[in-house]
C-alpha cells in the first residue's frame, strides 16, 4: 500500500527503517547499536518500550534523550503515517461504533497488514462471563486478567496472546481486541468526510460482510 517503512529512528546518528515497530524497538534496545555497551542504568525494561511506542501513538515525532554515564544517547522515530493511522481509526469507528460494547481510544495501535489495517480496541466483559463475581482483594491480579481475556468474545473482534485487561472498580474489565478494515475501505471513508456525513447503515453492512 505504502512505498515506504512506516517507521524511521535514529539512535546516536545510526539510523534505521521498518515498518514493524518491534523491529524499531529491538534496534533501539540492541546494546550493540551504541558506542559502548548497553547502559546498567538504563535497562531495557517492558516499562519504558510501552511508554516510547505509547508517545509515538500520540505524537508523529518522539524524541528522548538520556545522560548517561557513557554518554549521552539521543532517541528520534517517527511514524510516517501518523495521520493515515488516524483515518484507519475514524473509518474503524465508522464501521464498527454501533456496537456499545465496542471503544476505540485516540491512541490504540494501528497495525499494517497485507491489504489492509488492524485496529486496537476495548470489549467489555462483564464479572460473570469471566467467573470473576465472587474475587475479594486478595485475589491474583495476573489470574483475574487472564480470566478476563480468556471469555472476551465477539462477533468482529479478534483476541490473541497480544490481548490485555483493564480492571477498575465496575464488576468487569475492558479487554483489548482487534478489528481488521480494509485500506478500499479506510480510503472510501476518507472521502465521505470530504463534506459528506458518513451513511451508518452502509457501514454496518460492510462490518456483517
Amino acid at each position: 500500500m505504502f512505498d515506504r517503512p512506516r517507521y524511521s529512528v535514529s539512535l546516536n546518528g545510526q539510523d534505521y527503517h521498518s515498518d514493524d515497530l518491534n523491529d524499531v524497538m529491538a534496534f533501539i534496545f540492541d546494546w550493540q547499536n551504541l558506542p559502548g555497551p548497553w547502559p546498567s542504568n538504563m535497562p531495557a525494561t517492558a516499562a519504558l518500550k510501552e511508554e516510547l511506542a505509547r508517545n509515538l501513538r500520540q505524537s508523529e515525532t518522539i524524541t528522548a534523550k538520556y545522560e548517561l554515564a557513557e554518554g549521552p544517547v539521543a532517541i528520534l522515530i517517527k511514524d510516517e503515517l501518523f495521520e493515515y493511522a488516524a483515518n484507519v481509526r475514524d473509518a474503524a469507528r465508522e464501521l464498527y461504533g454501533h456496537d456499545s460494547k465496542l471503544d476505540i481510544d485516540e491512541d490504540q495501535p494501528v497495525n499494517m497488514l497485507d491489504h489492509g489495517w488492524e485496529v486496537e480496541c476495548w470489549v467489555w466483559v462483564s464479572a460473570r462471563s469471566a467467573d470473576c463475581e465472587d474475587l475479594d482483594e486478595d485475589a491474583d491480579e495476573d489470574n483475574t486478567e487472564l480470566a478476563y481475556i480468556a471469555a472476551a468474545e465477539h462477533r468482529y473482534a479478534e483476541f490473541d496472546d497480544r490481548s490485555r485487561a483493564s480492571l477498575g472498580d465496575d464488576p468487569g474489565a475492558y479487554v483489548s481486541g482487534f478489528l481488521v478494515v480494509s485500506d478500499d475501505y479506510v480510503q472510501e471513508h476518507t472521502r465521505k468526510q470530504n463534506g459528506k456525513t458518513p451513511n451508518t447503515e452502509e457501514a454496518q453492512g460492510h462490518a456483517a460482510d
